[in-house]
């Protein structure tokens, strides 16, 4: 059976990827972009971690322990 955690884990690694993909060029041109680049770079990965962090705090990316799970809903 296919277990949603999974799909979370994955969710994971493509924004952590998708960040670390992004910072790459942004890297080594940053002499040739200069303040304005950097700037546009920061601004979207400010975003992207706002994004984030509503969706952790909202609950969405909550990864849950089934054995755990089971536990607190026998032991009500």
């Amino acid at each position: 059976t296919f277990h949603i955690n999974f799909f979370k884990v994955a969710l994971f690694f493509l924004v952590f990827d998708l960040e670390l993909v992004l910072l790459f060029p942004i890297s080594v041109s940053l002499t040739q972009v200069g303040l304005y680049g950097f700037s546009i770079a920061i601004v979207f990965f400010i975003v992207l971690t706002m994004g984030f962090v509503i969706e952790i705090s909202s609950g969405a990316l909550k990864i849950s322990n089934k054995n755990r799970d089971e536990k607190l809903v026998s032991t009500k």
